[in-house]
C-alpha cells in the first residue's frame, strides 16, 4: 500500500473504516498532506465520527481508501459510491474485504473487538462480498479508466483498486504496480512465515465444502457453531 504514494506527490488521503484494531494503513503515507481517517464510532486513527456513507467534505482526495471494512457495513453500497465521489477526478478508489469463504467475524456473537463499531447487540452485520456484488450494483467504467479486482485465494480477500482520470498516473503503470503487488502478497507470506501460510491453507481448504455449496448466510452460520474451536485459529491469521 505504501508504494502507491510516490504516484502521488503530497497526496490527499481520506480513509473509510479507519478505526485501528490490528494495525492501521495510515502509517504507510508519511508525506500525505492530509490524512482523515472516518469511522462510526472514536478511536485510535479516527479523525472524523461518520458513516461512511454520510461523510461529507469541501473538497476532494487524491487516493479515497477502505480496508476490510465492507464486510462489516450494511450500507456498503452507498459508501462506496460515496467513495467515489469524494475522489479528486485523477484520483483512485482502493479497497480490500473479506470475500467469499471467510468466516464470520467482528459481530456481536464471535468477536466485537475485531470490529468495535458495527458488532453491538443491536448493530451487528457482516456479509463477505464478491466481484458478482460488485459488478452488478454498478456500472464501473462509467468512473473509472482503468478498474481491476483480484482475490486471494489464500486470505478469502477481495482487492480491488479504480483509476479515476490519467492526468497524474498512468493506466499501464499503476496496473503493472497492482499486478506486480498482488502476484507477490502470497508469495511473501509463504517465503517469511511458512508456518502462517500453511496453517491458512489447511483452515480453508477443510471448510472449502462448506462456502463452495452453501450460501453466504448459512455459511456463516455453519462456521458460527464450529467458532469456539477455530477462534484461536483465526486469531494467529495475521493479516
Amino acid at each position: 500500500m505504501s508504494s502507491i504514494e510516490p504516484f502521488y506527490k503530497r497526496p490527499r488521503v481520506l480513509e473509510i473504516g479507519s478505526y485501528d484494531v490490528n494495525g492501521s494503513v495510515r502509517s504507510n503515507f508519511k508525506d500525505a498532506q492530509e490524512y482523515i481517517g472516518v469511522d462510526l464510532i472514536p478511536g485510535p486513527s479516527v479523525d472524523v465520527v461518520s458513516k461512511g456513507h454520510l461523510y461529507v467534505s469541501d473538497h476532494k482526495f487524491d487516493i479515497v481508501l477502505s480496508v476490510e471494512s465492507f464486510e462489516h457495513n450494511s450500507d456498503w453500497i452507498e459508501t462506496f459510491i460515496n467513495m467515489i465521489n469524494l475522489a479528486d477526478d485523477n484520483g483512485i478508489v482502493i479497497f480490500t474485504c473479506a470475500t467469499i469463504g471467510r468466516p464470520e467475524h467482528g459481530t456481536f456473537r464471535t468477536d466485537p473487538y475485531s470490529s468495535p463499531g458495527t458488532s453491538s447487540s443491536d448493530n451487528s452485520y457482516y456479509m463477505n462480498l464478491g466481484i458478482d456484488d460488485f459488478e452488478n450494483n454498478f456500472d464501473l467504467d462509467k468512473w473509472f479508466v482503468s478498474h481491476r479486482f483480484y482475490v486471494n485465494d489464500l486470505t478469502k480477500d477481495l482487492y480491488f483498486y479504480g483509476l479515476m482520470g490519467t492526468k497524474k498516473i498512468d493506466v499501464k503503470a499503476i496496473e503493472s504496480f497492482f499486478n506486480t503487488a498482488i502476484e507477490k502478497s502470497t508469495e511473501v507470506r509463504k517465503q517469511t512465515d511458512l508456518q502462517s501460510y500453511l496453517k491458512i491453507k489447511t483452515f480453508y481448504s477443510l471448510l472449502s465444502p462448506l462456502y463452495v455449496f452453501l450460501s453466504d448466510k448459512n455459511y456463516q452460520n455453519a462456521t458460527y457453531f464450529l467458532y469456539k474451536r477455530i477462534r484461536n485459529v483465526i486469531r494467529s491469521f495475521d493479516r
